[in-house]
């Protein structure tokens, strides 16, 4: 009887700091990388700009999501927004760190297509009490390609030292890693997550969640450093 009331205080604990952990540390962690650009924001070039604006927007979505989430309401609707409102951000991003015109023009198109896309998925296939696995997976693909283009761009740069006191590849880093990683998430994620619904198995659940808020930690760490490492040089 002891070792079960110990059990199941373990258990508690569990479920407590999963909860904490993604639903409110990981979200509100996008604050360290906005207080960090803010004295930084008069000598940051545009690109740098708008990613800052990306985590505004980013910012204001996890606010709204624990809002919601405290009121036991869903807020999965807000992955739907979320795609939208990154992947706009993001490909002005890297439309502003291009140098060849045919790679701008070809962004230019995904800015209108992408997010269209994203709008018939929610009329068509995933409604808004569903996470937008199709989109979210097509979004990761882009950005992976996107990111190994700009690095074989700069591929003269070849001093690691070098390397490290660029601030854009601090933030590439970031994106490669979350992305690459939420592509396997996203592509596996109906049957993972379906699979543990029908066998109850909660702990499934929250280990891809954990996993998942684990990455966009890290990304929102990498890209601190990288605007850590903003000059005005």
């Amino acid at each position: 009887m002891l070792f079960a009331n110990f059990q199941f205080v373990l258990e508690y604990i569990g479920i407590n700091f999963y909860k904490i952990y993604t639903a409110y540390f990981v979200p509100l962690c996008v604050l360290i990388p906005i207080i960090i650009f803010i004295p930084k924001y008069k000598i940051a070039v545009t690109e740098y700009k708008i990613l800052f604006g990306y985590l505004i927007i980013s910012a204001c979505i996890n606010v709204a999501g624990i809002v919601i989430g405290l009121r036991h309401q869903s807020n999965l609707w807000l992955f739907h927004v979320d795609t939208v409102a990154e992947s706009v951000l993001l490909l002005f991003f890297f439309q502003k760190l291009a140098n060849n015109s045919t790679v701008k023009k070809i962004i230019a198109v995904l800015l209108l297509l992408f997010p269209l896309a994203c709008i018939v998925n929610l009329l068509l296939f995933q409604a808004g009490s569903k996470i937008n696995t199709y989109p979210r997976a097509a979004e990761s693909v882009l950005f992976i390609l996107l990111t190994i283009y700009y690095w074989l761009q700069r591929s003269y740069e070849t001093e690691t030292m070098e390397w490290l006191q660029h601030p854009v590849n601090w933030i590439l880093s970031g994106m490669l890693l979350y992305f690459s990683s939420s592509f396997c998430l996203f592509v596996f994620s109906n049957y993972l997550l379906d699979d543990a619904m029908s066998r109850h198995d909660f702990n499934l659940l929250r280990a891809v969640w954990s996993v998942h808020a684990t990455l966009l930690l890290i990304m929102y760490m990498l890209f601190s450093v990288g605007f850590k490492k903003i000059t005005d040089k």
